[in-house]
């Protein structure tokens, strides 16, 4: 009785459920609007389709504890950047291709996913992303780059080649960024709380790119920022403005239009 009366609110309402796709095989697409669900790990590095999994408008993918391995995009949310958003879900691993996860939509939201080894960037926006306890390990360029805004909460991005985060304003909780090539957090505008970003800027070719956090605007509060360079000079948090630390943790500033200069916010400044 009780089904038959919320079918019935259901069609007074012109409600309509979520239909669930069962996904399968490589290059399969979960429509508008729908819920697709990983029924297995998938190995799609030698199939000739450009993504693994194409999500559409509003269509969110479940991974359901699968793995799943790409030749191009692993998982491809809507390239029009008109659309709207897409959702994808953990628990779940994605590696190979050129990009683990990629889109040019509104809004792109990813949950308790791992994401590693891609030759180039392990999850790109073109808008904004939503991240929840979200790994991003190896990526041969950017381990995470939103066009716009980036909200990130228990992130890691490690070991990435060039930066762990590169976005234009993020604001984060619990992030980890260690050990990439050119900076962990790179931004116009960061908000951070409780972030760790150690050992990053190793990549050797000198392109002004590194330090544990880089950008125009940044607020840390609760942060351990150390042992971070730029072009091989120790520099942990580097900004045009005057950045403001609460209760935060870092040997070096520098004045990025005035790079001899410190702020002297750090403990070695």
């Amino acid at each position: 009785m009780r089904s038959i009366a919320v079918a019935l609110v259901g069609l007074v309402l012109g409600v309509t459920p979520a239909a669930a796709v069962d996904v399968t095989a490589c290059g399969q697409i979960v429509p508008d609007g729908d819920t697709g669900t990983l029924q297995a790990d998938l190995d799609c590095s030698a199939d000739p389709a450009d993504a693994a999994v194409a999500l559409g408008n509003n269509a969110t993918l479940d991974l359901n504890g699968h793995a799943l391995v790409g030749r191009h995009i692993a998982l491809r949310c809507p390239a029009d950047a008109h659309q709207n958003a897409c959702t994808i879900r953990g628990p779940g691993d994605v590696s190979g291709g050129n990009y683990g996860i990629a889109g040019a939509n509104r809004l792109i939201t990813v949950s308790d996913l791992t994401v590693h080894d891609v030759r180039i960037g392990g999850i790109t926006a073109g808008r904004r992303l939503v991240l929840t306890n979200v790994s991003v390990l190896g990526s041969g360029i950017d381990g995470v780059d939103a066009n716009q805004r980036l909200t990130a909460t228990n992130v890691v991005v490690n070991d990435n080649a060039y930066s762990g985060i590169y976005a234009a304003q993020v604001n984060g909780t619990d992030v980890t960024a260690n050990g990439n090539g050119y900076s962990g957090v790179g931004c116009k505008k960061c908000r951070l709380l409780r972030l760790t970003a150690n050992g990053n800027g190793t990549e050797e070719i000198h392109v002004g790119a590194g330090g544990g956090v880089q950008g125009t605007s940044v607020r840390l509060t609760d942060s351990v920022v150390t042992g971070n360079v730029v072009d091989e000079v120790p520099v942990d948090v580097d900004t045009f403005h005057r950045p403001k630390l609460v209760n935060t943790t870092c040997d070096h500033s520098r004045r990025r239009s005035e790079p001899t200069e410190s702020w002297g916010v750090c403990a070695s400044d």
